[in-house]
C-alpha cells in the first residue's frame, strides 16, 4: 500500500454463490485509512456500486469474489467478498451487481453508532488466563450493532483483529493470544451495517510477556534407530512477540547424552545405544524458554533370519 493522507473507506464483506450468481452481504465498516488499500481485481460479472438517494451511481467498482479452493466437484461454488473501496459522501445504498442485476444491497442509515471502551481503559496490569474486554455502544437509529475488537501491543501504531461480528457488549480474550506489552491498547469498532463508530482505551495497560513454544518435527515419538544410523533433529521455535525464532535460539539435548547441538536441523550419527528423551529448548529475546520432547530408542537388534533346518541322514 502507498502512503496517503487519512481518508474514509468502505470495507465490504460477504459471500457469493458463483454457481447461482447470488450474493449475501455481511457486516460493512466505514473506516479511516492512512494507506491506500489495494484496489479490487476486476471481473466481467461482479460490481460493487455506491448509490445516492435518487438511485444514481456515485461509484462503481468491478471486483472478483475469492472462490473456495476446497470446492468439491458437483457442489455449488462459494466465494468470499472482501473489498475495500473509497467512501463517497452522499451514499445511501450499497449494492452488489451480478451481470448488471442487483443480487444484494444494504441501505445506509442516517446516524453512525457510538461506542466507548470501559475496560481495560489504562493503567491495568493484566494477569491470569484471560481478560474480559467491556464496552458500551448505542445507535440513534436503533439499528442492530455488531462489533470488531482489536488489540495493539505498540500504543496504537499497529492493530490486530481479535474478534469480528460480536453482538454482545463484552468479549473474553485469552491472554495467551495477546503479545506481551507495557503499551497495550484495545479498540472496539461498532457497525450498524455500514456506518461505524470506534473508541480505544484511554490509556495504555500492561500484558505480561509470553514464553515461546517449541515444535519438534523430527524424529517422531517412538522412533527406533540402529547404532550409527543418522538421526535428523528438525524443529522450530515460535514466540508471540518475536515470531519465528532464529536458529541460535534453538538447543537440542538428550537425557542420556547431554547437549546435542543448536539450530533448526541437526544431523547425528553418534547417539549412544539405549533410550533417549530428545528435548528442544527455545529461548526468546526476554530469555523466556519453552521446551518440547520426544522419546526414541537407539540400538535396534538386527532382524534374525530363521532358515529351515535340513537333516540329511546317510547310511553307512
Amino acid at each position: 500500500p502507498q502512503a496517503a493522507e487519512a481518508a474514509d473507506y468502505l470495507a465490504v464483506l460477504g459471500m457469493a454463490n458463483l454457481t447461482r450468481g447470488t450474493a449475501e452481504l455481511g457486516t460493512l465498516y466505514r473506516l479511516t485509512h492512512t494507506t491506500v488499500p489495494a484496489p479490487p481485481v476486476p471481473s466481467a460479472d461482479w460490481r460493487l456500486v455506491l448509490l445516492d438517494g435518487g438511485g444514481g451511481t456515485l461509484a462503481s467498482h468491478s471486483f472478483t469474489p475469492q472462490a473456495d479452493t476446497e470446492a468439491v466437484e458437483g457442489e455449488e461454488v462459494m466465494a468470499s467478498i472482501s473489498e475495500t473501496v473509497p467512501w463517497v459522501p452522499g451514499t445511501t445504498r450499497v449494492v452488489i451487481l451480478y451481470r448488471g442485476s442487483e443480487v444484494a444491497g444494504r441501505n445506509v442509515s442516517a446516524n453512525a453508532p457510538t461506542v466507548q471502551v470501559l475496560y481495560p481503559n489504562g493503567g491495568e496490569v493484566l494477569t491470569g488466563e484471560q481478560v474480559t474486554v467491556r464496552w458500551s455502544s448505542a445507535d440513534a437509529d436503533r439499528d442492530r450493532l455488531t462489533h470488531l475488537v482489536q488489540y495493539s501491543p505498540d500504543a496504537g501504531r499497529t492493530w490486530q483483529t481479535v474478534a469480528v461480528d460480536v453482538q454482545a457488549s463484552s468479549l473474553m480474550v485469552p491472554l495467551s493470544d495477546l503479545a506481551g506489552s507495557s503499551t497495550a491498547l484495545f479498540r472496539v469498532i461498532a457497525s450498524d451495517g455500514v456506518n461505524t463508530g470506534q473508541d480505544q482505551s484511554d490509556g495504555t495497560f500492561t500484558v505480561s510477556g509470553k514464553a515461546p513454544r517449541a515444535f519438534i518435527l523430527s524424529p517422531a515419538a517412538g522412533s527406533r534407530y540402529d547404532v550409527g544410523q543418522q538421526v535428523m533433529l528438525v524443529g522450530e521455535g515460535f514466540d508471540i512477540e518475536d515470531g519465528v525464532l532464529p536458529e541460535d535460539r534453538l538447543r537440542w539435548s538428550s537425557d542420556r547424552q547431554g547437549p546435542l547441538g543448536a539450530g533448526a536441523q541437526v544431523a547425528l550419527t553418534n547417539l549412544q545405544r539405549g533410550a533417549h528423551l530428545i528435548t528442544l529448548q527455545v529461548t526468546d529475546h526476554d530469555n523466556q524458554s519453552g521446551t518440547a520432547s520426544v522419546s526414541i530408542f537407539v540400538g535396534v537388534e538386527p532382524h534374525k533370519a530363521y532358515l529351515p533346518i535340513v537333516v540329511k541322514l546317510s547310511r553307512r
